[in-house]
């Protein structure tokens, strides 16, 4: 019994210092990526401005309000905690 308790102890560590890096870490270039993809082929002329964001472990979801109104993008890794972000509109604002 004590053997399965340490081995739940060598996978919950990992995954919590996982999971707070991943909700706590600043990551400028993914705001900036996120931009891009509210701007749309608007580009250099974009004027939305980011009014909100949510960290949770499994996504990061920001709203912009501007031009288009307010529109939410959702970036996710392909591994919750692994893998490199990717950033999609969604269909609507939900939060």
């Amino acid at each position: 019994m004590r053997w399965l308790s340490r081995a739940l102890a060598i996978i919950a560590i990992p995954i919590g210092i996982a999971s707070f890096y991943n909700v706590y870490a600043d990551e400028p270039a993914l705001e900036s990526t996120a931009h891009a993809v509210a701007c749309g082929a608007r580009g250099a002329r974009c004027s939305a401005r980011m009014s909100k964001q949510a960290r949770m472990p499994w996504k990061r979801a920001y709203v912009f309000t501007g031009g288009d109104g307010r529109v939410q993008v959702d970036c996710t890794r392909p591994f919750v905690f692994l893998g490199a972000w990717s950033c999609a509109r969604a269909p609507s604002v939900s939060y």
